[in-house]
C-alpha cells in the first residue's frame, strides 16, 4: 500500500458567541466531513501545501498559520479508487475574512461538538485533542 503526504488546516471564528472551523464534504461519503487539505506537490514546503490546500479547498484568503497542531495517519480512497495510507499534517490558521471566493469542494461551518459528530473517526479524535488551543485563539 502507497503512502501519500497530505496537509491542510483548521481554520476556526467564533460566530454568535460560538466557535465554528470550517470543513468540507468527503466525496465518497456525503454525510462525512474532514478537515480541508490535499497532496503536497513536489518541492512544496508542508506549509505552503496547507495554505494551497485551504485556500483551493474552501475559497479563504489571507490566511496564515498560527501553529502546526500535528500529524496523523489513515486509510484514504484516492479519486483513481486507490486505497492508501495517507499522513495528513495539520495546522492551526487563522484569516482575518471570512468571505469564501471560489472553492473546489462543498464545505460547511460547525461548531466543535457538532463536528466530532460528522468527521471520519481519525480526524475527529485528532480535533479533540487539539480542542483547547483552537478555542485558546478564539479567545484572543
Amino acid at each position: 500500500m502507497n503512502n501519500v503526504i497530505s496537509a491542510g488546516g483548521i481554520v476556526s471564528k467564533k460566530e454568535n458567541g460560538i466557535i465554528k472551523i470550517c470543513l468540507v464534504n468527503l466525496d465518497l461519503s456525503p454525510d462525512k466531513f474532514v478537515f480541508p487539505k490535499g497532496h503536497q506537490e513536489q518541492g512544496e514546503k508542508l506549509e505552503e501545501t496547507a495554505l494551497r490546500e485551504v485556500y483551493e479547498e474552501i475559497g479563504l484568503t489571507n490566511l496564515s498559520i498560527v501553529k502546526y497542531l500535528g500529524m496523523f495517519t489513515r486509510k484514504a480512497t484516492e479519486r483513481n479508487g486507490k486505497i492508501v495510507n495517507k499522513d495528513i499534517y495539520i495546522y492551526l490558521m487563522s484569516t482575518n475574512d471570512c468571505v469564501h471566493q471560489k472553492s473546489e469542494e462543498k464545505y460547511q461551518w460547525f461548531s466543535i461538538d457538532e463536528a466530532v459528530n460528522v468527521m471520519l473517526p481519525e480526524e475527529a479524535k485528532f480535533l479533540e485533542s487539539n480542542r483547547k488551543g483552537i478555542e485558546n485563539l478564539n479567545l484572543l
